[in-house]
């Protein structure tokens, strides 16, 4: 706690942080163009994060962002800009391919992956290099977003080949 810093924090944690935390904190703090510039940069996320995303809204969307970005290149050093935020300006146009953002997000995928690793550890006698095995087998499959049978049937397959 010295340095003031979260460790430990997965992907939905800083997702939960930046839309609804981050904008009620640096309400006293940050001078107010710097405050709502980061207020409209969260209510940005708020607004593509959402399962219904209205298409004729999209543009506006993209206008936005492109505004955001240009004031927080009016309020933040050069050194803050790297790729990460250059980035930004194109995730519009991947809802446009792609379609809504809650399609393609990690937490699922995320928690099974704990679960696996919990089940497989587990099992008495299998030795860390099996384990990685299976686990790098059905984060192969995660991507794919097979169904959880496939963990199902990889654990079955451990079980049978210990006896």
């Amino acid at each position: 706690m010295q340095d003031l810093k979260f460790v430990g924090l997965k992907s939905h944690d800083c997702h939960i942080l930046m839309q609804q935390l981050l904008p009620v904190t640096i309400r006293g703090i940050l001078p107010k163009n710097v405050r709502q510039t980061i207020t409209r940069l969260c209510a940005f996320f708020s607004s593509i994060c959402n399962k219904v995303i209205d298409p004729l809204k999209l543009d506006e969307l993209q206008a936005e962002i492109v505004i955001i970005l240009c004031q927080l290149e009016m309020s933040f050093p050069p050194s803050f800009f790297d790729i990460m935020v250059h980035l930004l300006v194109h995730l519009v146009r991947e809802i446009k391919f792609c379609g809504p953002v809650y399609l393609r997000w990690m937490y699922p995928i995320e928690r099974y992956m704990k679960i696996l690793t919990y089940l497989l550890l587990q099992l008495d006698g299998l030795s860390t290099l099996d384990v990685c095995m299976v686990l790098d087998q059905e984060s192969a499959y995660a991507n794919f977003l097979v169904p959880p049978l496939v963990s199902l049937h990889a654990v079955m397959v451990l079980i049978m080949n210990k006896e």
